[in-house]
């Protein structure tokens, strides 16, 4: 597989905003006010920088359309869950039906209301799903390849155990590039391909309810470590108000001479 970006690794994404965000009073969370924007706005923007489409949002569609200014807008395919409200799973399977991403080999996989998307999409578009050569592993990636050997059973490992334990240089193809916050895989901050998730959820069953982990967890995965909260999102209102004191800080930096 070539690098991920190029034109021969169609990229895509999934964005899921179709919860019922009960901590927040029923608040659409993706259209929170944060930083002078928005989550979804911040988010569509990051996608438009990398050249990222289809993009496939799952949840309510907007009533009002595309915006006045259009032409800078990313196209949005919407889609439902069935059921409504009926988790990640059931939005997951109804964003890969949907023949938009017949042409996509990978695709990301995002939260709506991810605090930080700019700094996700960009981790993500730039991560290889194959390691091939010790010369394209960095430190990063290279304490995440040694993590999986040690991580639940369901996750394939990406590693050779084999001459006292030492790694092999091979190449290790994955399903997956998937942060993790200290032991908490972040599933929807993830990079995916097509044709695997499919494969999942058609060997699945009933999405109704069902968990990230139980259709996801069995990919073979490469973790990223999520060490300064870069996939934090917007659960309740103390969440919010550190994303806004977060985007305030950040404005203030930026205006420094």
């Amino acid at each position: 597989m070539s690098a991920p970006g190029s034109d021969s690794t169609p990229l895509g994404a999934v964005v899921l905003v179709g919860g019922r965000a009960r901590r927040m009073g029923g608040a659409a969370k993706h259209l929170l006010e944060l930083g002078g924007s928005t989550p979804w706005d911040r988010t569509l923007a990051a996608l438009a920088a990398h050249g990222i489409s289809p993009i496939i949002a799952v949840g309510p569609a907007p009533a009002d359309g595309r915006p006045a200014d259009a032409a800078a807008v990313p196209v949005v395919t919407w889609v439902r869950e069935d059921p409504p409200f009926g988790g990640p799973v059931a939005a997951l399977a109804a964003a890969l039906s949907r023949p938009e991403l017949d042409d996509a080999a990978e695709f990301l996989l995002l939260a709506g209301d991810l605090a930080h998307p700019e700094a996700v999409v960009a981790r993500l578009a730039e991560k290889n799903l194959v390691v091939t050569d010790p010369a394209e592993t960095d430190a990063e990636t290279e304490a995440s390849l040694v993590a999986d050997c040690d991580s639940e059973p369901r996750e394939a490992a990406i590693c050779d155990q084999r001459a006292g334990g030492q790694r092999a240089h091979v190449p290790h193809p994955t399903d997956a590039v998937v942060f993790r916050a200290g032991e908490h895989p972040q599933w929807l901050a993830g990079r995916y391909r097509v044709a695997a998730v499919r494969a999942a959820l058609a060997a699945f069953g009933e999405v109704d309810g069902a968990s990230c982990r139980a259709v996801l967890g069995g990919l073979p995965i490469r973790w990223i470590a999520d060490e300064d909260g870069t996939t934090a999102d917007i659960d309740t209102p103390a969440d919010l108000e550190r994303a806004r004191a977060d985007a305030a800080g950040s404005a203030a930096r930026s205006e420094e001479p």
